[in-house]
This record gives C-alpha cells, sequence and structure tokens, in this order.
C-alpha cells in the first residue's frame, strides 16, 4: 500500500501483512529482512530521523525506532478519535499529519519513544501532501490548502474543486499535480495564490489513473489497467 527507502532498506506497508523490511542495497538480490506483524492493517509510512511512523487504521499511529533494522520493535503508539482510524500520514518537521476520515490529527514525533496529540482539526481528510510550510489535504473532490508554517493550528487558505475525482497529488513548488479517478488522468494546478488556484494544463480525456511519480520535469503516471505513462513538465506546469 505504501513503501519508503531508507539507506538501502525498503520499508513496506503491507496491509494485514504488517510492516515489511527489505534489503535493497543490492538491486539484483532484494532479501527480505523483517515482518512485524502489527494490531492493525499497515497502511501509510513516514519517517523523521530514526523513527518510522505507521498509519495503522483503527490501531492508529505506531512509532518503530530503525536504527537496528534487522531488530523490528514498536516503540510508541498513539491511538486514533474516537470511532475513527488513521488512514493516512505525513511529517513536517516535528509534527505528523494524521488523516481520519472527518477529521485529522497534529501529532508530536520530535521523539519516536513518545508520541504526543498536540491538536484536531475538524475537517475531512483522506491524503495529505506538504511543501515547505504548506499543507494540501485531499478530500474526495476538493483540495483544501492551509499554512503550517508558524503554529499548531494550520490556517485554512483556500480550496480547489476543479476537478472530480482525485486520487491522489504530488508537489512541486507552488504546482499541485493531481491525479484523476474520474476526470483528465493528470492536471497541473498553481497554487501561488491559494485564494485563487488556476488550472495550467491537463492531460488525457478519460480517468483511472492512481498515483504519479516526479524526477525534476519527468513525470510518470500509474495508471492501474492502464499501465504507465510518460510525460514532461514544461515552465509553466502544463
Amino acid at each position: 500500500l505504501d513503501v519508503l527507502a531508507v539507506d538501502g532498506a525498503l520499508y513496506a506497508a503491507g496491509g494485514e501483512a504488517g510492516l515489511i523490511t527489505l534489503d535493497i542495497s543490492s538491486p539484483s538480490t532484494v532479501t527480505l529482512i523483517s515482518t512485524l506483524t502489527l494490531p492493525g492493517a499497515a497502511l501509510s509510512l513516514a519517517r523523521r530521523g530514526d523513527g518510522l511512523y505507521v498509519a495503522v487504521g483503527e490501531s492508529g499511529l505506531l512509532g518503530r525506532d530503525i536504527t537496528y533494522r534487522s531488530q523490528p520493535v514498536i516503540a510508541s503508539a498513539l491511538p486514533p478519535e474516537p470511532g475513527r482510524s488513521v488512514e493516512a500520514l505525513v511529517i513536517s518537521g516535528k509534527r505528523a499529519f494524521l488523516a481520519q476520515g472527518d477529521v485529522w490529527t497534529i501529532a508530536d514525533v520530535s521523539r519516536v519513544d513518545h508520541i504526543g496529540r498536540l491538536g484536531r482539526v475538524a475537517a475531512d481528510a483522506g491524503h495529505f501532501a506538504i511543501s515547505g510550510a504548506v499543507l494540501y489535504a485531499l478530500d474526495g473532490d476538493l483540495l483544501h490548502i492551509y499554512d503550517i508554517g508558524a503554529t499548531a493550528e494550520p490556517i485554512d487558505q483556500g480550496g480547489y474543486a476543479g476537478m472530480s475525482g482525485i486520487a491522489d497529488t504530488t508537489i512541486q513548488g507552488s504546482i499541485a499535480l493531481l491525479v484523476g479517478a474520474a476526470g483528465p488522468p493528470i492536471a497541473a494546478v498553481d497554487f501561488s495564490n491559494p485564494a485563487f488556484p488556476i488550472e495550467v494544463g491537463s492531460v488525457g480525456q478519460t480517468g483511472g489513473a492512481l498515483h504519479a511519480s516526479v524526477q525534476g520535469d519527468a513525470v510518470t503516471l500509474a495508471g492501474g489497467m492502464n499501465g504507465l505513462s510518460a510525460f514532461s513538465l514544461t515552465q509553466n506546469g502544463g
């Protein structure tokens, strides 16, 4: 469901299979280091220093010290909001933002052995992306923009609802690449002024896309049954 490469190791959130650690230091001989069974399905990963954090649904957020990757041990846990589950997370500095459906939690992850609850925001979110001090919270057809620069309480700066069925978001500077499950497979939106986002380009007519990966000006689009597609970013983001 989610993967993260760190210093020759690949950590994979494997759903009900738990947290899987692979040795990828030699691409020709990838080997299994460990599989860690978790109290819930491993859904999303994020890292801060030697701390690896795992969203595990109804079991909340778990912190694992990856200093010794062959000895997987859970160092800390934070339960979800009552009646909810942690589906996704992203980390900025010492703070983690945890998506839990109609509410999201802000947590202190300055220490992997102690996760502290800092606050909550009563807003829908199923996926997050961060660029600098700006947090993008995806809720179905709506992308919310928050200023997270100087406070534990994010400041709502506006939103974008010009694309239906947004499946994923990737950020390049002030440009958000929105991946469409229903509309165009990918669209570029300029959020230089968050109150007035502008679509600067789109590709294709039909959806079904799942995720976009960006390296430099090259964009690779995972289209599920439609396979992989490659695009280039122009100077205006299109």
